[in-house]
């Protein structure tokens, strides 16, 4: 944790602490013997979700991630409109044609998407930098500092959970 703390603190990609700790590790797949399941997710993750759905919010599900991401999430069977990764795109965040690319798959212009992530630099900057409504979610090393960050002001809201998502919508 302290190796993740300092990649953090110093700005750099996390890809860092993995090369520190298990170097040569490949960050594009799972790792030998790791099956995925639904316990990997969030315990919020999923009620939100299907809370979400019920109200008639268009959900996906977007980040930096290997393509294995997506077989994953699709297999959950949960509604979810999009789903992508970065490796299945070949564009990654904060490059602003990631973001664009949402709005392009949904169809709707960015002011309509609330972008929700724990990363300043990643997330919240690019995302409010092409109209999205910005959400900083303070979970995990880059969330609980990027909340302390003067810059977590460039949020449109900061939570702390998950479940916190559906009554930023309201009125919505």
């Amino acid at each position: 944790m302290a190796t993740v703390g300092s990649v953090i603190a110093m700005g750099l990609d996390h890809g860092v602490v993995f090369e520190a700790v298990a170097p040569g590790f490949d960050v594009t797949g799972d790792p030998p013997g790791w099956e995925r399941s639904a316990d990997d997710l969030y315990p919020d993750a999923v009620p939100t979700i299907r809370t979400l759905a019920e109200r008639g919010i268009r959900i996906g599900v977007a980040g930096n991630q290997a393509a294995v991401t997506e077989e994953f999430l699709a297999g959950l069977a949960l509604p979810i409109e999009l789903v992508a990764t970065s490796a299945g795109w070949g564009v990654s965040k904060p490059d602003a044609r990631f973001f664009a690319r949402i709005a392009d798959e949904l169809d709707l212009p960015p002011a309509a998407i609330a972008y929700v992530g724990d990363r300043l630099d990643h997330d919240v900057l690019p995302a409010a930098s092409v109209g999205m409504k910005a959400v900083l979610i303070r979970r995990g090393p880059w969330g609980v500092m990027a909340a302390r960050s003067a810059d977590a002001a460039a949020a449109d809201a900061v939570i702390d959970g998950l479940d916190e998502v559906s009554g930023l919508l309201d009125g919505a």
